[in-house]
């Protein structure tokens, strides 16, 4: 008879972002140890590869949600999606709930209380810069003190909630490095590629990338920007102007591109925790990044594993590129460094910081 304790992640959906992937990570890492279920609001697929053990259940069966016209259609959308949420809780006989980003995380705490079970809730961006809702924002102070645990990526999202929050109800976990993409770093010989990687979005300001390259063309050398996303068309009049720069799109064997590339910028004005930096450095890139809130400079010791530079500072990253892309040697010695510096988020490592969280709730 299987006695595993039966744990559910509540998230929107399972798309290509950040928060999915640490989902499917943690998810695939508990199979051994819990009855793993993933509450999704629609049937789309998941992005990331999922253990066959794991149950996905979607609260609707289309595949997108169309969004509400009024406050009306709106509040009737996010009453179903809480009662089919409680309603799978309930009849799964879930014994603790996960929730992913501030919606999902005040329905999994209602839900929670409903069914009388722990809930663990996990907040992903920059506090102060995420697009919150103010109704949102009004239900989160109200209801995450109620939550058994808010998990946050950083110091500077942990001072923000201990306005609302005691500190022993918050605890910084870093986001684990997904065993199978690190299974798939190889040691072969790398290309004279500059890497990007995130959605064409206006906060992760890949112009910064494309001019920062333009401004040195450093010769024999490319860019390549992975991701897709509304700033397609504004990023591609920028890249027709500059040789050597490819938008790729988004990629589901992005293994390839960091085994290939050497340098990562990172550009954003400000995230949450930045998946996409760790994992270039992970595979040994070296990375130039701007400090920004937050994350960055949490991983990055500037000069001695990367360099960091101020939101916008143009100047700077193409200065700090011109040294890496003139000196391999230089290069080489940040990348090392950069990659010894992933050890701590060893999906593994992560992984147990997770399940001790967890078990000191189920106990």
């Amino acid at each position: 008879m299987d006695d595993k304790k039966k744990i559910a992640f509540v998230v929107s959906k399972l798309s290509s972002g950040g928060a999915q992937r640490v989902i499917a990570t943690l998810a695939n890492n508990f199979v051994d140890k819990f009855d793993v279920s993933i509450i999704t609001y629609s049937s789309l697929e998941s992005f990331y590869e999922l253990d066959k053990n794991i149950r996905v259940f979607s609260c609707f069966q289309e595949s997108y949600i169309e969004s509400s016209k009024n406050a009306f259609q709106s509040m009737r959308l996010n009453f179903r999606l809480y009662k089919a949420i409680n309603r799978i809780i309930k009849e799964e006989g879930i014994d603790l709930v996960i929730g992913f980003i501030t919606q999902s995380n005040i329905f999994s705490i209602i839900a929670a209380k409903k069914n009388k079970i722990p809930s663990i809730i996990c907040e992903r961006t920059n506090p102060q810069k995420a697009n919150v809702q103010r109704f949102w924002k009004v239900l989160r102070n109200l209801l995450y003190p109620k939550a058994d645990f808010l998990v946050v990526q950083t110091e500077y999202a942990k001072e923000f909630y201990l306005n609302s929050m005691p500190e022993s109800k918050i605890k910084i976990l870093p986001n684990p490095i997904n065993s199978k993409l690190s299974s798939m770093r190889t040691v072969g010989q790398k290309e004279n590629i500059v890497l990007a990687v995130g959605r064409l979005h206006t906060l992760k300001n890949h112009a910064m990338a494309i001019k920062s390259f333009a401004k040195i063309q450093p010769l024999g050398w490319k860019l390549q920007i992975l991701g897709e996303g509304a700033e397609r068309e504004n990023l591609g009049k920028l890249v027709s102007d500059t040789p050597n720069v490819e938008l790729l799109g988004a990629k589901t064997n992005i293994e390839n591109y960091y085994n290939k590339a050497k340098v990562f910028l990172f550009t954003s004005y400000y995230e949450g925790f930045p998946n996409a930096l760790l994992e270039a450095m992970h595979f040994g890139l070296a990375p130039i990044s701007t400090n920004c809130k937050s994350g960055p400079s949490e991983i990055i010791e500037h000069g001695v594993n990367g360099y960091l530079v101020e939101v916008n500072d143009i100047d700077a990253m193409a200065e700090h590129l011109k040294e890496l892309t003139d000196n391999n040697d230089h290069l080489d010695v940040l990348g090392h460094a950069a990659q010894k510096t992933t050890d701590r988020f060893s999906s593994d490592n992560v992984t147990r910081l997770w399940y001790d969280l967890i078990i000191s709730k189920l106990n």
